[in-house]
Order: structure tokens, then sequence, then C-alpha cells
């Protein structure tokens, strides 16, 4: 269900080529340098009356000692649930990647230097290209991106096999007749792992293609943050609305294909018109 351009670009992300000097260049860049000079310590007179005022709270309101208490648990539960919001987390993320490749790019055309990145070997496209996956492996969210959706695709692999086990086996042993609501189940269970991998692997996909789109144009530095930002969010949004309007009419799996293609056909649009105006 993932179609070539998110594919590429998620296993792009994933698996950057080390080899490529302009990767290496840009992964590098702004990176923060650790600061040798004392640190700075809360005095103990602060601390004193932050533990006075705690101690007075509960004693006037016996009540919040259930918050601290229920917060740890809150933050297990978050903790134990973030694999499964990573789709709702992620077009944040890809706000986060555009601005940052927008940002990027700028800047190695207000230094005068993106002229001679063009001129490389592998010509602008891919300049363009290496540049905004080593834009992109800056980024702190990255790396433990990459681990919760490896871990949730293992975890929901692992679920679908030992159902789809259990299934067989109460159908050898003659305990339940495989049926529509068992294949059902496995259908619905592989759909969902299929989307949601889409969703990430999309999202990124349209963060990147973008971000490289409107740097291609050389307008003023805060123009083509407008401009990239705006077109993200709007092939990130609009197709979710008609979705979300196809479902209420009874639609739903009509809609998902449909949202789907529409953010794929996007990004591939996107990309080729930045083949043709780079010459790629």
């Amino acid at each position: 269900m993932i179609a070539v351009l998110s594919w590429r670009v998620w296993q792009a992300l994933a698996q950057p080529d080390r080899d490529d000097p302009l990767v290496r260049r840009l992964s590098q860049a702004d990176r923060p340098i650790a600061r040798q000079g004392p640190t700075w310590h809360a005095p103990r007179m602060l601390l004193a009356l932050l533990v006075f005022l705690c101690l007075g709270s509960l004693f006037y309101a016996p009540q919040l000692l259930m918050f601290f208490f229920t917060l740890p648990v809150v933050l297990l539960t978050l903790l134990v649930l973030s694999p499964l919001l990573l789709p709702a987390i992620v077009p944040l993320l890809g706000v986060l990647l555009t601005s940052e490749i927008l940002a990027g790019i700028g800047r190695e055309r207000h230094w005068h230097t993106w002229p001679l990145l063009c001129s490389l070997p592998g010509g602008a496209l891919q300049a363009n290209w290496s540049c905004a996956i080593g834009i992109a492996q800056r980024g702190a969210w990255l790396l433990p991106l990459r681990f919760m959706a490896r871990l949730m695709l293992w975890l929901g692999m692992t679920l679908w096999l030992l159902l789809a086990l259990l299934s067989l086996w109460l159908a050898i042993t003659g305990q339940q007749a495989l049926g529509d609501e068992q294949a059902r189940l496995l259908l619905l269970l592989a759909l969902g792992l299929a989307v949601y991998y889409a969703q990430l692997a999309q999202t990124l996909a349209l963060a990147v293609v973008c971000g490289l789109w409107a740097s291609a144009f050389n307008w003023q530095r805060r123009d083509v943050a407008f401009a990239g930002l705006c077109l993200y969010l709007a092939l990130s949004v609009l197709p979710l609305l008609l979705g979300l309007w196809m479902t209420s009419q009874g639609w739903w799996l009509v809609a998902v294909g449909l949202v789907l293609m529409l953010r794929e056909a996007a990004a591939w649009l996107l990309w080729r018109h930045l083949r043709w105006r780079l010459g790629g």
C-alpha cells in the first residue's frame, strides 16, 4: 500500500547513505556544542521553599495526594501507548521536518554555497535529495520514531500470526470452524498495520517533498517558508477532511484508500515537477 516515493523516503531516512558527503555535511551541521562552564544549581532556600509549599498544599488539600500517585501511572500509560499515537504525532513532526529543510537550504543559499553543492556530479536534484536526508538526520526525534514504528510493526505482525494460528488450531481441533468473522478480523488487522505504516511514510514524504519543492524557487526566505509550510499543511489536512466526510457517509474503506492515494499522488506530482525544474 505504501507507494514507491513514500517507501523510498522512509528507507532513506531509516538507512541514510553515510558515504554521501552532502548527507554527512548536513547531518553534522548545527550540532550543539557542550559548554565548558560552571553549571547552575538551585539555591537551597528555594528548594526548601518549594518543599514547604508542597507540604502545605497537601495539608490544606489532602486530595492533591492522589495526583502524585496518578501522575506516574498516566505517564507510564502514555509511554506504553506512544507507538499507537504515532500516526497522530507524526504530522507535527512533518511540520518540523519541512521547516528544517526550508531553513537548512535557505542558509546554504544565504552563504552562497548552494550553487556549488548543486554543481556536484550528482546534479541539483541529487543535491536537494541528499540535503533533505542529511537535515532530517539532525532531528533528535527520528531515531525514536523509527524504533517505535518498527516495534509496532513487529508487535502487530506477531499478533496477526498468533490470531491466525489460533483460528487454524480451533478449526483443526473442531472447536470452531473457520468463518467470515475470523477472516474479517485478520483482514482488518492487516489493513490497520498497512495504514499505520503508510501514514508514517507518507507524512514524512510529504514533508520532504514540500520542503524541497518550495526551496527550489528563488524567492525571499520568508516567502519560501510560508509556501512550503502552507503546501504541507494543505496536502496533509485536505485529504483527511475528505476522508472524514466519506467515513460519515459510511464509506470508510473507500475513504482510507482514497486518502492514501491522494496524498501519494500529490507527493509524486510535486516530485515530478521538482525533477523537471531541476533537470533531474
